[in-house]
Protein backbone atom coordinates (compact mmCIF):
# COMPACT_ATOMS: atom_id res chain seq x y z
CA UNK A 1 0.00 0.00 0.00
CA UNK A 2 1.79 3.54 -1.10
CA UNK A 3 1.11 6.07 1.79
CA UNK A 4 1.56 9.67 0.78
CA UNK A 5 1.76 12.13 3.57
CA UNK A 6 0.92 15.63 3.20
CA UNK A 7 1.50 17.98 6.04
CA UNK A 8 -1.84 19.99 7.52
CA UNK A 9 -2.46 23.61 5.72
CA UNK A 10 -3.26 26.65 7.33
CA UNK A 11 -7.51 26.03 6.81
CA UNK A 12 -6.92 22.94 8.78
CA UNK A 13 -5.24 24.05 11.39
CA UNK A 14 -8.37 26.69 11.26
CA UNK A 15 -10.75 24.17 11.31
CA UNK A 16 -9.21 21.91 14.23
CA UNK A 17 -9.58 24.76 16.41
CA UNK A 18 -13.07 25.06 15.90
CA UNK A 19 -13.81 21.57 16.19
CA UNK A 20 -12.00 21.56 19.40
CA UNK A 21 -14.08 24.56 20.88
CA UNK A 22 -17.00 22.85 19.99
CA UNK A 23 -15.99 19.88 21.71
CA UNK A 24 -15.83 17.24 19.23
CA UNK A 25 -13.03 14.42 19.86
CA UNK A 26 -9.72 14.38 17.79
CA UNK A 27 -10.39 11.12 16.10
CA UNK A 28 -13.99 12.70 14.68
CA UNK A 29 -11.90 15.79 13.48
CA UNK A 30 -9.33 13.40 11.92
CA UNK A 31 -12.13 11.85 10.06
CA UNK A 32 -13.90 15.02 9.36
CA UNK A 33 -10.93 15.92 7.48
CA UNK A 34 -9.78 12.58 6.58
CA UNK A 35 -6.26 12.38 8.05
CA UNK A 36 -5.34 9.83 10.68
CA UNK A 37 -6.15 10.23 14.49
CA UNK A 38 -2.17 10.46 15.53
CA UNK A 39 -2.15 13.03 12.89
CA UNK A 40 -4.80 15.50 15.06
CA UNK A 41 -2.93 13.99 18.21
CA UNK A 42 0.23 15.51 17.00
CA UNK A 43 -1.24 18.43 15.82
CA UNK A 44 -2.67 19.29 19.03
CA UNK A 45 0.19 18.08 21.08
CA UNK A 46 3.13 20.03 19.51
CA UNK A 47 1.15 23.44 18.82
CA UNK A 48 -0.71 23.80 21.89
CA UNK A 49 -0.18 26.67 24.55
CA UNK A 50 0.22 26.14 27.70
CA UNK A 51 -2.88 26.63 28.73
CA UNK A 52 -3.48 23.21 26.21
CA UNK A 53 -5.36 25.06 23.89
CA UNK A 54 -4.67 24.81 20.40
CA UNK A 55 -4.10 28.08 18.15
CA UNK A 56 -4.53 28.00 14.73
CA UNK A 57 -2.19 31.02 13.87
CA UNK A 58 0.55 30.05 16.62
CA UNK A 59 0.63 26.40 15.19
CA UNK A 60 1.29 27.67 12.04
CA UNK A 61 3.88 29.89 13.26
CA UNK A 62 5.80 26.69 14.96
CA UNK A 63 4.93 24.95 12.27
CA UNK A 64 6.90 27.39 9.41
CA UNK A 65 9.33 27.48 12.21
CA UNK A 66 10.55 23.70 12.03
CA UNK A 67 10.70 23.92 8.56
CA UNK A 68 13.10 26.34 8.59
CA UNK A 69 15.10 24.83 11.05
CA UNK A 70 14.96 21.35 9.72
CA UNK A 71 16.01 22.93 6.18
CA UNK A 72 12.35 22.49 4.34
CA UNK A 73 10.99 25.55 2.80
CA UNK A 74 7.88 26.63 3.86
CA UNK A 75 5.02 26.90 2.21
Amino acid sequence: MDRKYKQLNDVQRYQIEAYLRSGKTQQSIADQLGVNGSTINREVRRNSTRTGRHRARQAACHADQRKERYGRPAS
